[in-house]
């Protein structure tokens, strides 16, 4: 980091870290007073030393004062929770994410299955109690695996916070700096890819598709039965290399080049992925096993179309991104 900046935009560069750490929960007088409480701290030492300080001296005073968490925690009470208060801002995201999805994917199902050719919609009791079973099914075992893959971060030494022992003032990015890396959000990637590779690779039974059809009760399909083989080596080479960049951008709290780099090129193997599983989609729907599987020869019929277009678009998407990354990285946007 450089250390061309003057005293007060040290200053404001902590105080605008500790408020963006509490977010709403921030005081409406927190920037004046924190602010406040340094200068006072700068002049007298300056007062002390009969001279200016000079930087390194501010950033050992405000280094005094602690970590941007240490300082926002003294704002916002927060009791003890099985996940560490580290991880914990990270882990509620998460939390918050499964809750939309337990109750949007099973209300989604049910859509499908009366607007499926020859289907109709269950009475209002019966939708109801179906969407309440799917989503505590989805509610109950996704909080299982959060808690279960936080509490290994947790283990790990993983946090979203900044190390006590290492933290520099002098590291703190600018307020609007572009190359921030929001260590929340690394958090939440290392969480996904972490669940992926556990459920992928020790649960591959439960891969696969629920389907709510009329008539009959809801019931799962494995992408075995499907007669669909994913390539786990390249997929399980692709979450290494994409821990390893969210670790890195968990240490410095910012992008770098070889992070901006390792980024386009998970982007191109990711694509590359994706291709090798619409071959093995395409060649699983023209099966009779898949067919079979499904148990319904319309509702096949229509998976067959629509999961490779859907698999296609993500496909353009990613190469899309991934264009868009190298044009950034081969001409970047300068100050």
């Amino acid at each position: 980091m450089s250390q061309n900046i003057s005293k007060q935009e040290l200053v404001t560069r902590y105080v605008h870290e500790v408020k963006r750490i509490l977010g709403k929960k921030a005081p409406a007088d927190l920037g004046r007073e924190l602010e406040s409480l340094l200068n006072e701290s700068i002049e007298a030492r300056e007062a002390e030393l009969g001279r200016e300080a000079e930087l390194t001296e501010v950033a050992g005073l405000i280094a005094a004062f602690g970590t941007p968490e240490e300082v926002a925690g003294r704002y916002v009470s927060r009791p003890s929770y099985l996940i560490g208060p580290g991880l914990y801002p990270a882990f509620l995201l998460v939390v918050k994410a499964l809750a939309g999805v337990a109750a949007g994917v099973p209300l989604i199902l049910l859509l499908v299955a009366g607007l499926t050719p020859g289907g109709r919609f269950p009475t209002f009791a019966t939708g109801l109690a179906n969407w309440f079973g799917l989503s505590y099914q989805i509610a109950l075992s996704g909080l299982g695996w959060a808690v279960l893959v936080f509490a290994i971060l947790e283990r790990c030494g993983i946090s979203t916070e900044y190390p006590k022992e290492t933290w520099d003032p002098l590291s703190l990015p600018p307020v609007d700096d572009p190359q921030r890396a929001s260590r929340i959000g690394s958090t939440v990637r290392l969480y996904f890819v972490i669940a992926l590779m556990i459920l992928f690779n020790l649960f591959p039974q439960w891969l696969g598709i629920y389907l709510v059809t009329s008539g009959q009760d809801p019931r799962f399909v494995s992408l075995d039965q499907l007669g669909i083989h994913l390539p786990m080596l390249a997929l399980n080479v692709w979450w290494l290399f994409a821990l390893l960049q969210n670790l890195l951008l968990l240490q410095k709290g910012r992008w770098t080049w070889p992070t901006r780099w390792l980024q386009f090129g998970l982007g191109i193997f990711g694509a590359a992925i994706l291709y090798q599983i619409m071959r093995a989609t395409a060649r699983a729907v023209g099966q009779e096993a898949f067919s079979t599987a499904i148990g319904n020869p319309q509702l096949a019929t229509i998976l067959a179309r629509l999961v490779p277009s859907v698999l296609f678009m993500i496909l353009v998407i990613v190469l899309a991104s991934s264009a868009h990354r190298l044009y950034h990285l081969v001409r970047p946007v300068t100050a």
